[in-house]
This record gives C-alpha cells, structure tokens and sequence, in this order.
C-alpha cells in the first residue's frame, strides 16, 4: 500500500498586529464568564433554597414542641389540680388565655414567641369541643393544643413569602 504525500498548507504572515489580533480576538472570549454567571445564580439559588428548608423544619421542630408543652401546661391544671398533688396556691386552672400566655413566655431558640399564636379546646369522650374549659376541665376529659406560627421566607430571586405552620398535641387531663 502506498502511502500519499501530506499535505502543507503555508500562510503568509501579514504582521505582528494580525498575530496580536488572533491570539486575543478570539469568537468565544468572555463565554466562560457568561456560563459562571449563570451557573451561580443557579447554585446559590439552590443553596439558599435549602437552607431555607431547613430552617423551615428547625422551626416545625420547635412548633410540635411549644403544642407538646402548651398541652402539658393544661393536662396538669384541670379542674382538681388545688386539691391534688402539691400546688396550694399557685394552681390556676387552665385556660386558652392562660395557655397562650405560658407559651409566650417560653424561649425557643431562633423563633419570636410573640408570633407564636396557641389555640386550646377541650372536650369531654371525644364528642364535643369547647374553648373554655367550664365543663370541660375534669379528670379523664380531653385537651387540645394548636399552636400557629407564621415564618417569613427569603430566598433570592423570589418573592418574599411566608409560611404558615401549625401543630396539634393532645393529651387527657391528668387526675
């Protein structure tokens, strides 16, 4: 098999201007900073998206708690608790104010508890609801704590949102 001659191609050189242009004038000068721009806005928008999920779920987190405690609060001053255990004096009955005003009272770490906003019924056999406690309050009768929070949210390129959470907690009404 023969083997065919290569081929050269010869250009003129037209001067050190034409060699400055081609080697700084090239088609695609300045693209990769177009392709940075656009894949760090991408990338931080995902960042601080999950971050913001993430603080979500950290103040879920410490919303189920507030119901949790909000229900403890009330399942321990029902309507018998001066007469029982070692409360004297300092035994007020529960009610949706007094509830509220405890949870307001509580530090939850990163959330303002004036935002937190608590919703208490009560019921006697799971029948019927009542947001005060006048028959409501007995032994074996059933609480229910609701606590509402509302989170601001801040992602970049999006518009200022926020984000309701709520969380229920039941318990019975200790003796």
């Amino acid at each position: 098999m023969r083997r065919l001659p290569a081929i050269r191609i010869r250009t003129r050189a037209t001067g050190k201007l034409a060699g400055w242009r081609r080697l700084f004038c090239r088609e695609d000068a300045g693209s990769a900073l177009v392709e940075f721009a656009v894949c760090a806005t991408i990338l931080f928008s995902l960042t601080f998206g999950i971050l913001t999920s993430c603080l979500a779920l950290y103040c879920y987190h410490f919303i189920s708690d507030a119901a949790r405690v909000g229900t403890r609060y009330a399942i321990v001053r029902g309507s018998n608790c001066s007469t029982n255990g070692n409360f004297t004096s300092d035994c007020p009955i529960a009610t949706s104010a007094a509830v509220q005003s405890y949870l307001r009272t509580q530090t939850f770490p990163g959330i303002p508890s004036s935002y937190l906003t608590a919703t208490t019924t009560w019921s006697v056999n799971g029948t019927s609801w009542s947001s005060t406690p006048t028959n409501f309050n007995a032994p074996g009768d059933i609480v229910k704590v609701t606590v509402n929070y509302t989170l601001p949210l801040a992602v970049p390129f999006v518009s200022t949102r926020t984000l309701s959470m709520n969380s229920t907690a039941q318990m019975i009404i200790a003796d």
